[in-house]
């Protein structure tokens, strides 16, 4: 592995991974690699969904949107950043077409996991062992790829900024629905890009949703993308109270501003979740085919409810059973740990 002299490197460009979740996990990746390379620029190159994530924070000094149309595109956006002449580029994400990204910039040093023949386009590379990907915590799983070309190790902390702009549709939006900021107010985050199998029942939500209003005034926003508004709509007509909707509504600076005006968020393992976690929003999540122990940094903010049944986790898109490991999360259990965190943090 070459020695690099971290005081000569002056660019740095990073492929960033392309779901919101994975992308909050990157940060303190980037914190690292801003801490051992204190004289670089990082660069990094994101596609459009994700670029929020990065705004606003204080290691990244610019923010390249990867959504070319064509191979002409493409190709466009390769000659303009080869003029850069970065230095180090890190490949987050897995993909073959990533390395290759690095290798096409013509940088000097490539970093990433050593999988899918990509040996051939990185140069300082890891193997991608099945306890990292499976059992270590995800935020780790990219804290590796940082530690290949720095002796400086960051801590685990995620970097989300609040913009002035979301701050401003956040007070807003609440105005327009009637809610003080002084109210509790409830996130729900009942849908899942991933798939259906991460999904929590809308009947489930529904439930709990009433109880928390009975039990505490709450004031619920339901959030969402575009894709999820059916099912949301769902879950409004069930709620006693009238309860705001931002689901296909919002950007994701627009939600990450809204986010963190909640007292609390209840989620199942989706962007969100990473997104209140990082604004330090008190979570209830709640996990079925995925593992919460590979991607839950463990916090007094954090509850996690998750039924280990035999086939969980599978990591599938949609269930090909009859969805147990969120059937059997019951509304109580639910209700009982968002109470003691009501009881704590509100």
């Amino acid at each position: 592995m070459p020695e690099i002299n971290s005081m000569q490197v002056k660019k740095i460009v990073v492929r960033s991974v392309n779901w919101i979740g994975d992308a909050i996990m990157t940060t303190p990746a980037i914190t690292q690699l801003a801490e051992n390379f204190p004289n670089a620029k990082i660069t990094i190159v994101v596609k459009e969904w994700v670029k929020d994530v990065f705004v606003g924070n204080p290691f990244i000094d610019d923010i390249i949107v990867c959504n070319p149309k064509n191979l002409i595109g493409y190709i466009r956006l390769i000659k303009k950043l080869r003029k850069e002449k970065f230095d180090i580029g890190v490949a987050f994400p897995n993909s073959f077409s990533s390395a290759l990204f690095l290798f096409l910039l013509g940088t000097r040093y490539r970093v990433g996991y050593k999988t899918d023949c990509r040996s051939m386009f990185l140069n300082i590379t890891t193997p991608r062992t099945a306890d990292l990907e499976f059992e270590k915590l995800r935020i780790d799983y990219f804290l590796n790829i940082a530690n290949l070309v720095g002796e400086k190790q960051a801590d685990r902390e995620l970097v989300l900024n609040v913009s002035k702009e979301s701050e401003t549709f956040a007070k807003n939006f609440l105005e327009e629905n009637k809610i003080d900021e002084t109210d509790t107010i409830i996130g729900f985050n009942a849908g899942a890009a991933y798939g259906e199998a991460k999904c929590w029942p809308a009947k489930k939500y529904a439930e709990l949703g009433n109880r928390l209003i009975s039990a505490y005034n709450a004031k619920l926003v339901l959030f969402g993308s575009s894709n999820d508004q059916y099912l949301v709509n769902i879950l409004a007509k069930k709620l006693r109270n009238k309860c705001a909707i931002a689901a296909g509504k919002t950007t994701l600076q627009d939600s990450i501003g809204l986010v963190n005006k909640c007292k609390l968020f209840v989620t199942g393992d989706t962007g969100p979740l990473y997104i209140a976690f990082a604004l330090r929003v008190p979570i209830l999540a709640i996990f079925g085919p995925t593992d919460p122990t590979t991607v839950a940094i463990p916090s007094e903010k954090l509850v996690i409810a998750y039924k280990k049944v035999s086939c969980s986790p599978c990591f599938l898109r949609e269930c090909p059973k009859d969805h147990r490991c969120m059937e059997e999360v019951s509304v109580e259990e639910v209700f009982t740990g968002i109470s003691k965190m009501i009881e704590k943090f509100i």
